[in-house]
Parts: structure tokens; sequence; C-alpha cells
């Protein structure tokens, strides 16, 4: 993605992996963001882009 960069993971969790998103509190988007994750995710794109382009980090730290 233009203008992005993974800074560094989250370890994996037992049940699968998370990732998550930061808004200033009381962005308005974050409501709008959590019903379009939904959709990916029931859909099967989520796991799509996962595969794409999220399993292969590139050397990312492991955040503790």
């Amino acid at each position: 993605m233009p203008h992005s960069r993974v800074l560094g993971e989250f370890p994996s969790l037992p049940g699968g992996e998370h990732f998550g998103l930061v808004f200033a509190k009381g962005n308005p988007l974050a409501s709008c963001v959590d019903t379009a994750l939904a959709k990916l995710k029931a859909n099967g794109t989520l796991a799509r882009i996962h595969d794409t382009w999220l399993a292969k980090t590139g050397g990312a730290p492991v955040l503790k």
C-alpha cells in the first residue's frame, strides 16, 4: 500500500492472529472501519489480503 509501513507485529495469540488500527479518541471513522472489516472478514477478502500482503511482513519486529 502506498505511504504505509509495517512497524511491528504483535505476537501470535492462541486462536489466530489479531490486527489493530489506531484512531484518535472520538474519531467518527472508527465505527465505519469496524463495519467494513466485519464485511471483509465475512466474505473472505480479509483472509486474502492477509495471505497476499501481511503474511510476509519482511522482518518487522515482534512487539512485546
